[in-house]
């Protein structure tokens, strides 16, 4: 079954360092990875929009450059920790058969800083204490790259992603996916009014995390809250939206080892450009919880992060 990310524009980085909390904790085996979240959540469902409702879908050809912030803190075993990633990245899209391809990049990483136990010096510590001897963190940020493949409203295609050329070599085991820095904000695929909120129904979904499927309930409410013209004089019309999220779920893991618990709400804005087809700008913040109690242990993990992205065309589609 196809999953759709649930965590709307909530970066990867939440779980890779949950994943490195956890494995830290308890040793558990890390192969399997989290899923991918190339932006969030997306619209949900399949109601088609309604008449007068602006059409939100990107572009398939385009090559945007972005400037990315993120700032998050955690409280995981290891102790709390902070840390604050600035990075300049491309993004290169291209048509797919009916989907399109992604490429993102880091151009440039512009700042990282982090204290506790997200210090990049004592993470690598850490990873070497359990088995990864060569983990470094700020290399494996300046020299991210991966491919993806995404429907039009952003939607990752995880399976179709796993299966191309480009994704086959193994990969460090954190990078600028996990962080957020590729992400497009997904786009609504529900009609909305202009100033009034729609609450979709809560969606059943299957969570891939660690390589554990976790069932999840999710509730968003998205809002277009305005249209006006862009500030460049093109003509565009720049529509602002937000999402509210809020998602949980918990599993019993395989042979009684415990049982896995996930919590995360978010609430971002977009701004998209509806005729360029891309997004102009993004930021929100989420809050993240992971917890997990069996043999004996007890581990819980929080995150609370903010992410701000500025978007610039650099070369649109023929």
């Amino acid at each position: 079954m196809h999953r759709r990310a649930v965590s709307l524009t909530i970066p990867r980085f939440t779980r890779g360092l949950a994943l490195v909390a956890l494995v830290l904790a308890t040793g558990c085996d890390k192969s399997g990875g989290g899923t991918k979240d190339p932006g969030g959540e997306g619209g949900g469902g399949e109601k088609p929009s309604k008449a007068g409702s602006p059409e939100f879908a990107y572009a398939n050809t385009f090559v945007l450059d972005g400037q990315i912030t993120v700032d998050f803190s955690n409280d995981s075993p290891e102790g709390k920790g902070s840390a604050k990633i600035i990075a300049k990245t491309r993004l290169d899209a291209t048509p797919a058969q009916a989907k399109t391809k992604l490429h993102g990049k880091v151009v440039e990483l512009v700042e990282y800083t982090g204290t506790g136990s997200l210090d990049a010096e004592f993470l690598k510590q850490q990873m070497a204490k359990n088995g990864t001897p060569d983990f470094d963190l700020l290399a494996s940020l300046r020299t991210s790259e991966e491919w993806m493949i995404v429907d039009s409203s952003g939607e990752l295609d995880d399976e179709a992603s796993k299966a191309l050329a480009e994704n086959a070599a193994e990969k460090e085991s954190m990078g600028g996916s996990d962080f957020g820095l590729f992400n497009l904000p997904d786009l609504p695929t529900v009609g909305l009014e202009l100033g009034k909120q729609t609450k979709l129904p809560t969606e059943e979904k299957d969570e891939n995390m660690f390589g554990q499927v976790i069932p999840m309930e999710v509730d968003r409410t998205w809002t277009l809250v305005s249209i006006t013209a862009a500030a460049d004089g093109s003509g565009h019309q720049i529509a602002q939206l937000q999402v509210i999220s809020e998602s949980s779920g918990a599993v019993e893991l395989e042979g009684g080892q415990g049982m896995l618990a996930v919590g995360q709400e978010s609430t971002f804005e977009i701004a998209f450009d509806i005729d360029a087809k891309i997004p102009v700008s993004l930021s929100g913040e989420s809050m993240f919880e992971l917890s997990f109690e069996g043999g004996g242990q007890s581990m819980s993990f929080q995150n609370q992060s903010k992410i701000s992205a500025t978007y610039s065309l650099v070369a649109a589609g023929g």
